[in-house]
């Protein structure tokens, strides 16, 4: 690779870092972070079961272990700092950058088109989900493989090597690990094929072959995954006239965006509202106009309009909605990978309209080329200030489609998790108001939710009232029937709590903390079979979970096996150090109130966990005891 390439690597990198580097100072957000990362449990063990069980598992009705296992890694090192999640997300999309302009350089030829195409892929305004989104790691991974194996075929189209087509055929099956979005890789194949003028034949079908039966394996597993997958978020196989109409529209839109990219939000609209005949007639007649603008230079380069159009239509088609994929019609993200094809296209025809004009057509290019990248430099900047906070995220939807009802859902869980409890309530009432509140699950959510901010506001009654009606509209969401319990256990009714904590676990027998919650129930009254069993189910299912173990240790200890119990302490300050600290400082606290009694039991616990207790407190302690003192 020459220098001059290499400087417009350089050059295409500093751009697109520039402009993303604010998102390392970016938060986790509460859409699908949590799922993946801040409440996902699974990720917390690196261990090589826990390894193997992210490889041999389903994850919200996907497979995609690779995302997974790259949480898991981040949160072996550097357990919850946001930055280090985004700033993976950051240098994958990097790399991506690298991709596009190798790939693109490597069939075309063209150094101004590989430059054109990887620093718009960079930079585009579409792409700030995809990049500053931390659970959208999938479409990083993804298309980072997917990339890696079209090069890996590319070469082995040209030179012919082996190993070039069992790399691809590798890097695909990477690829599929990330997301299913891949399994359009062997259509690509039949896309390149074309642009180096390869036959179909024979040999040319034959190669396909691993490639397809790898894709309906990745089909057969996504099929069962839908099995796992919350409601509202499954598969529809049902075709008619009015799917095929909405795929329109979503392409409509994908096209429109590419060109124009205002309005762009983590949430939209129904195609139907976004692309309305009118729009649609406007996206086709500029389409349209363009490509007359270059008729001249689209006859001569035709295949590289061919493959460009034909390479986003592909990449693209599995979430036209032609099957709908789900509870989000069109977004962002979705132009990820199918935008390369795209920026190709039109970067083929500008380059080589460049280097036909004279001097004055040439600065006129280059100006418009500058005014361009400044447009998406700054609604690429907006866009990643958006993604800073969950209440940006959301007020920047609700401020451009104030119609839609689940972003106030959404700030509202935001503005509770910052404490701004008034808030949350008017983002709640106002998701009551709203004409479409249909899904019971929102509704359910809504008013737990906002039971939550009646309850740090001191208001129990309302509180009990909001997660009863939330039971009512989703009595199969283990975790109300839990925040239930909570309330109950701080109005002073440990009897009901035990009932909403055994309800919560029969629910959803993976709500830990009701396991836990049952469990301090019953050592509180002394039942401490039942309390040590509910810690082992915790133990069982997290062995991770150092809370239990140490509580686990407790039980033990004053149920008189005080092996079992040293070892759980040990286990447990093992993975927590927390648990010295905190037992010296009560251990100070209760000295000091002349709690001596309170005192020489925790001297003891702590010098058991491997606290340093010395000698002389518990004969100082048992001194002042003796002498009458009965605290």
């Amino acid at each position: 690779m020459t220098i001059k390439k290499i400087f417009l690597i350089y050059v295409i990198l500093f751009i697109t870092l520039a402009v993303f580097y604010p998102i390392l100072n970016a938060d986790f957000v509460n859409w699908d972070d949590q799922r993946y990362v801040t409440e996902n449990d699974a990720i917390k063990d690196f261990s090589p079961r826990g390894v193997m069980r992210l490889m041999t598992s389903f994850h919200y009705g996907l497979y995609k272990p690779i995302v997974l296992i790259s949480f898991a890694v981040e949160y072996h090192f550097f357990q919850l700092l946001p930055g280090i999640y985004h700033g993976t997300n950051l240098m994958l999309h990097l790399l991506n950058c690298i991709l596009v302009f190798w790939l693109v350089y490597m069939m075309s030829r063209m150094t101004g088109a590989a430059f054109l195409t990887a620093l718009f892929f960079g930079i585009h305004p579409m792409h700030a989900e995809s990049v500053s989104w931390i659970a959208e790691r999938k479409d990083m991974l993804y298309a980072f493989f997917f990339l890696l194996a079209l090069i890996f075929y590319v070469r082995y189209l040209g030179k012919g090597k082996t190993a070039d087509y069992r790399a691809s055929l590798g890097a695909f099956f990477m690829s599929l690990l990330a997301k299913p979005m891949g399994i359009t890789f062997p259509l690509v194949m039949f896309l390149a094929d074309y642009y180096y003028g390869n036959p179909v034949n024979r040999k040319t079908i034959r190669e396909k072959i691993p490639f397809v039966i790898v894709s309906a394996g990745c089909i057969l597993v996504s099929l069962c995954a839908q099995a796992y997958a919350p409601a509202g978020e499954h598969v529809d196989f049902r075709i008619g006239a009015g799917r095929i109409l909405i795929g329109l529209q979503c392409l409509l839109f994908y096209i429109g965006r590419m060109v124009w990219p205002a309005g762009l939000a983590c949430s939209y609209p129904p195609p139907a509202e976004l692309m309305d005949p009118v729009r649609g007639a406007l996206v086709l007649a500029v389409l349209a106009a363009g490509l007359f603008l270059c008729r001249n230079f689209a006859r001569e380069h035709k295949k590289d309009l061919i493959f460009g159009g034909l390479f986003f239509l592909i990449t693209l088609s599995p979430v036209l909605q032609i099957f709908s994929t789900g509870p989000s019609a069109v977004a962002d993200r979705y132009s990820y990978v199918a935008y390369i094809g795209g920026f190709y296209a039109l970067a083929a025809v500008i380059t080589a309209r460049y280097r036909m004009s004279g001097r004055k057509g040439r600065l006129f290019m280059a100006g418009c080329f500058v005014a361009i990248t400044a447009v998406c430099l700054v609604l690429t900047s907006g866009r990643v200030r958006v993604w800073q906070t969950s209440s940006s995220l959301w007020s920047d939807v609700i401020r451009k489609y104030p119609t839609l009802q689940v972003p106030y859902l959404n700030r509202g869980a935001a503005y509770l998790a910052d404490g701004m409890f008034d808030k949350a309530i008017a983002d709640y009432d106002v998701f009551f108001r709203h004409p479409k509140t249909q899904d019971p699950s929102f509704l359910g959510t809504a008013y737990n939710n906002r039971g939550y901010a009646y309850f740090n506001k001191g208001d129990i009654d309302r509180a009990l009232a909001d997660c009863d009606r939330a039971i009512e509209c989703t009595p199969s969401d283990g975790g109300f029937y839990a925040n239930r319990g909570v309330l109950y256990e701080r109005k002073g009714a440990p009897d009901a709590a035990l009932r909403d904590y055994s309800q919560a676990i029969a629910v959803s027998p993976d709500l830990l903390n009701s396991y836990i919650r049952r469990a301090d129930i019953y050592f509180k009254r002394g039942d401490l079979d039942k309390s040590i069993a509910d810690y082992d189910a915790v133990v069982k299912k997290a062995p991770w979970h150092h809370e239990a173990i140490f509580k686990r240790g407790l039980a033990l200890n004053r149920k008189g096996e005080f092996v079992r119990a040293a070892n759980d302490y040990a286990q447990a300050t093992a993975m927590s150090p927390d648990y010295v600290r905190y037992y010296a400082k009560t251990l100070f606290f209760q000295y000091r109130n002349k709690k001596h009694k309170e005192a020489l039991r925790t001297a003891a616990l702590l010098q058991a966990i491997g606290g340093p207790v010395p000698e002389k407190t518990f004969a100082v302690l048992n001194k002042i005891i003796t002498a009458g003192d009965s605290r």
